[in-house]
């Protein structure tokens, strides 16, 4: 230990001695090993904060939570470029229910919540199968994916 606070004068690095007296001479090393690591590497973090801004590196269409559902669920995607974005819900026989998205939207992640129960035809859906499909991009070179969904009343 000495040597290594000898070493550090010589070179004139500045550190906090402490004497912790433990009983033996382990726990004492031990603490001012911490000190002095911590002077010499301080923590620097090197994580991604939540809600960066980086945009996603492909178009995704996620599993609705909760599925089955009564009378409200959450839709996510996301997409990797700026898109012409159309998300809309259709019955198990194909029929366009409800559209939820028809919108140019720039890349990012998105959630859309999704309630059964209040439709602009103001009729609640029955209990079954739905499908709900995301398309983006252009017509050429989109993005199409299409998922099920339980309702249960």
């Amino acid at each position: 230990m000495r040597h290594f606070r000898d070493s550090l004068e010589a070179k004139k690095y500045d550190y906090n001695w402490s004497e912790l007296p433990e009983g033996h001479s382990w726990g004492l090393w031990r603490a001012n090993i911490d000190f002095m690591l911590e002077y010499i590497f301080p923590f620097v973090p090197t994580g991604i904060n939540e809600g960066s801004n980086i945009p996603p590196d492909k178009f995704e269409l996620y599993q609705n939570y909760p599925n089955p559902f009564n009378p409200e669920t959450v839709i996510g995607y996301q997409l990797s470029v700026n898109s012409k974005v159309s998300l809309k819900v259709f019955d198990i026989l194909g029929k366009e229910v409800q559209t939820l998205v028809n919108e140019e939207k720039p890349a990012g992640a998105y959630k859309v919540e999704f309630n059964s129960g209040q439709r602009s035809t103001n009729n609640k859906l029955t209990s079954g199968i739905y499908l709900y499909q995301l398309r983006a991009g252009s017509v050429e070179g989109g993005f199409v994916q299409t998922k099920k969904m339980v309702v249960l009343r």
